[in-house]
């Protein structure tokens, strides 16, 4: 039986339309039209400036591959597949589905070798009672994923994820300690080998939720993470909704960085927003990695926007970096 009464299909198939003709696939006036790409494409060549080496991901809908011996990587919060609907249970099962549809389209003009995931979802009776990360995985093209359900309740199972087109190794899922009266959050880490690499490298990478109430929560969860990857060493990629930015003053994600081997990619930079005014979706690197290419994404596919980056290692990267075991 369907969650959504035929009234509320109605309100929220007509909140649809006018989210689709208010976007760039929309069919609003040329001026408009042109208004609006020419933001798009301001904010993404802001957010570019200042990298390592100046260069630019490809815009958005060109379908070009990572470069030989870099990692592509992508974070997004799927907000339950609900795309940027006020409440995932106002929206019909077959709305989701084509929302994840339409990630998966993204992900394949992207071609990221991983993605990270957060607000994940299992099958839950409030967002179409189907598993989102199998879904979405199978319709990118990305056969390797590990999945957390960090929370699970009646009416939801949900958590964090990973997709992957190389295979994932040495998975482990974390969910962090209780913090009512907030729902609880957690990571999934796995490994995975670096492409094109002679010397037979691998990565761990990371992906991560935190907490969106309160700080100290955060760092408490924070302080979870950092034991485990202390044991696990190694190089590392960590992504997520860390629900912290690093211009305000109380930042959790700023004092992580701060007493952690991890750095960010432009930290104080105003330009690269991903929930509304918001830097809340992050990719930090250990020291043996280093950034060659950022970018915020501009399509809206979640109320969160998606983060790619192209990543390669260091050229004199220290030798106790990890392989993969056979």
């Amino acid at each position: 039986m369907n969650r959504s009464l035929r009234a509320m299909k109605w309100w929220q198939g007509a909140r649809l339309k006018r989210h689709r003709q208010s976007g760039v696939h929309g069919s609003m006036n040329v001026r408009q039209r042109v208004n609006t790409t020419i933001a798009l494409l301001a904010g993404v060549l802001l957010s570019l400036t200042g990298g390592v080496l100046g260069a630019e991901l490809p815009a958005a809908g060109q379908d070009v591959a990572a470069p030989t011996g870099v990692l592509r990587v992508a974070t997004l919060n799927l907000a339950h597949g609900r795309k940027d609907a006020f409440n995932q249970l106002f929206v019909p099962d077959e709305t989701i589905r084509s929302n994840l549809e339409e990630i998966a389209l993204v992900l394949q003009r992207y071609r990221p070798d991983v993605v990270a995931l957060q607000e994940a979802d299992a099958p839950s009776w409030w967002s179409g009672s189907f598993n989102h990360v199998g879904y979405l995985a199978e319709r990118a093209g990305m056969p390797w994923r590990v999945q957390a359900r960090n929370v699970q309740r009646w009416f939801a199972s949900y958590g964090t994820a990973l997709i992957s087109q190389p295979p994932l190794h040495d998975t482990l899922s974390h969910t962090f300690a209780p913090s009512f009266p907030t729902l609880r959050k957690g990571f999934v880490l796995a490994k995975v080998a670096w492409p094109d690499d002679p010397q037979g490298r691998a990565v761990n990478v990371a992906s991560v939720h935190l907490d969106f109430a309160r700080r100290a929560v955060r760092e408490r969860q924070i302080d979870e993470l950092r034991a485990v990857l202390q044991v696990r060493r190694g190089p590392t990629i960590v992504l997520g909704d860390f629900n912290s930015d690093a211009l305000q003053s109380d930042s959790a994600l700023r004092a992580m960085l701060l007493r952690s081997r991890f750095s960010a990619y432009r930290l104080d930079a105003p330009d690269l927003a991903t929930y509304k005014d918001r830097r809340l979706d992050w990719v930090l690197i250990s020291p043996e990695l280093r950034f060659e290419r950022y970018q915020v994404a501009p399509e809206v596919i979640s109320d969160h926007r998606m983060v790619v980056a192209d990543i390669r290692f260091r050229a004199l990267a220290p030798s106790r970096l990890t392989r993969l075991e056979d």
